[in-house]
């Protein structure tokens, strides 16, 4: 099967409503995952693109839905199930299946990356922290809206910020050395620079500011 003929199926289990987990979201990982692939690929590390391509397409299958209700520990394992009958139902070789379903469930937050495939996918699906301002200030209050539609109530900003310091935090600590890209020349990894400036700036915003620069996106 043709990756834009799956493209068309994977799209169907995205919901348009959510403003940060819909279809373009899995599109945005897919174009950062091939850029760092092709990093890879210049230290000579040559990992399986199919894998990481269809895994980020699913990752977030049925986010918008309470998987817990469906049976599921995580989010993340549900659109792994949801891959794995799609894919299954394809014809797609079963070890390939197991990759994929393993690769998506690699993006919870509290999973730890074994293969090159899976640290490609799990950097993919972080590198907005450690985008350029704009895009990270946009994501960050599209979450913010997200997590509010989802669990119907409101935050205030100073409380949405402390989140998002503890959630970043979290993600500080992981290092997902993949090629010599990662690193400047002083040696110091790109994405905990630029996250680090990101995560400070949006801090010590103020919500006017905020305002007018998503506003200005």
């Amino acid at each position: 099967m043709q990756f834009k003929e799956l493209r068309k199926i994977a799209e169907k289990f995205y919901s348009k409503g959510l403003p940060y987990h819909n279809f373009d979201h899995a599109i945005t990982t897919i174009k950062n995952a091939k850029k760092i692939v092709e990093n890879c690929k210049k230290d000579e590390l040559y990992p399986d693109e199919e894998i990481i391509c269809i895994s980020l397409l699913f990752h977030d299958a049925g986010y918008h839905q309470d998987h817990k209700e469906k049976g599921h520990y995580s989010k993340e394992d549900y659109s792994a199930v949801i891959a794995e009958e799609i894919l299954r139902k394809e014809g797609f070789e079963e070890t390939k299946i197991q990759k994929i379903k393993r690769a998506i469930i690699t993006t919870h937050r509290y999973a730890r990356w074994r293969t090159l495939e899976e640290g490609i996918i799990r950097a993919a699906d972080l590198a907005g922290m450690a985008a350029d301002y704009q895009t990270f200030l946009k994501n960050t209050i599209l979450l913010k809206e997200e997590y509010e539609l989802l669990n119907n109530r409101k935050l205030t900003l100073n409380k949405y910020k402390q989140i998002v310091k503890k959630i970043i935090g979290f993600y500080l600590k992981e290092d997902i050395h993949l090629s010599r890209k990662y690193f400047d020349d002083d040696g110091k990894s790109h994405f905990h620079t630029k996250t680090i400036e990101n995560l400070s700036r949006f801090l010590k915003e103020s919500s006017s500011n905020h305002a007018s620069n998503h506003n200005n996106l």
